[in-house]
């Protein structure tokens, strides 16, 4: 069944900006994959010793990262010899993005490099670092881990709470409020949609977000460049745990754009045969030290909802079967 012949949808490919009004601003504006990297490279002008790295829910100074004559007078430039009775000015560069980004990937594999943004917040002294997505893209064509900077944790491509060793799954209830979202894209547009899962240590819950995206109908790019500094500090106090977009009509089979972008640390998941009533879900994990993505049912990564029968006294329950 054409499920978009049903409803008069015509076929064609149309571009969506959602969530800020910045975004709307940038809708016809074309950024190149050359233009990002330009952009991840630019000088972190007007930081001194006390400003503050924000990176999922957590603080670091910048003194973590570089000396304090290093955040002053600039770092020593690439193949120059550290010597400093002969060192001078013009042999140092000043502190980039990406020279920060290399350095807390270190601690935090998940921000590699081209899938990393960062924001300097003069008014705060604050540097807000984000764990970007790269583009998605739908096919045409049909060792122990463990990471546990910050308060939650990832180990075997799971993801466990810090404190408690707690294995941590999305609440089913996100899920279905993406495949409504992805629905309705679908419908109305045809094109595939993007969201991220936040986890918030301080509250203790899980948060769905639809950044500043270009949606198409075998592509969906995000664009954290266009996200409201508001909207950056309020995510900036989570921590990113899963990157869900949808493939409309077409299976959730990653494709190459998938497996090229989808190389941090955290869940990944794809919806697809959006038109069923029960859609396909495709979930899988990056371990970032072997290189490979560990594909994972969607019950060991979404707790799904559940009602007890002892809130249903009016069920008899005259024999056991098999667990779940």
């Amino acid at each position: 069944m054409d499920l978009f012949s049903t409803f008069g949808i015509e076929v064609e490919e149309v571009k969506t900006v959602m969530a800020t009004q910045k975004a709307k601003a940038n809708k016809k504006k074309e950024v190149t994959p050359s233009t990002k990297a330009q952009k991840d490279t630019h000088i972190l002008e007007g930081i001194n010793n006390e400003t503050i790295v924000r990176f999922s829910s957590m603080n670091h100074l910048i003194t973590d990262y570089f000396t304090e004559d290093e955040i002053k007078e600039g770092i020593l430039a690439p193949g120059e010899a550290a010597d400093d009775e002969t060192k001078n000015m013009n042999k140092t560069v000043k502190i980039t993005k990406e020279h920060l980004r290399a350095k807390m990937e270190r601690d935090y594999p998940e921000l590699v490099k081209d899938l990393t943004h960062m924001a300097f917040v003069k008014e705060k002294n604050m540097i807000v670092v984000m764990n970007a997505a790269g583009k998605k893209g739908a096919s045409l064509s049909s060792e122990e881990h463990v990471h546990s900077k910050g308060p939650v944790f990832w180990k075997d491509g799971l993801l466990f709470y810090s404190n408690t060793q707690k294995h941590l799954r999305v609440p089913e209830s996100l899920l279905h409020r993406f495949i409504a979202i992805a629905r309705g894209f679908a419908l109305e547009h045809k094109v595939e949609v993007h969201g991220d899962i936040y986890y918030n240590p301080a509250k203790k819950e899980f948060f769905l977000h639809i950044p500043p995206q270009t949606a198409g109908s075998i592509f969906v790019e995000p664009d954290l460049e266009a996200m409201d500094i508001n909207e950056m500090l309020m995510i900036s106090e989570m921590q990113k745990v899963m990157e869900i977009h949808s493939h409309h009509i077409m299976r959730p089979t990653p494709s190459n754009t998938d497996d090229a972008s989808e190389r941090s640390n955290i869940y990944y998941a794809i919806i697809g045969n959006i038109d069923r009533f029960c859609p396909e879900i495709f979930v899988r994990s990056y371990n970032t030290e072997q290189n490979v993505h560990i594909e994972l049912h969607p019950f060991l990564v979404f707790e799904p909802e559940v009602s007890f029968p002892s809130q249903h006294p009016q069920v008899w329950v005259v024999s056991g079967g098999y667990e779940l």
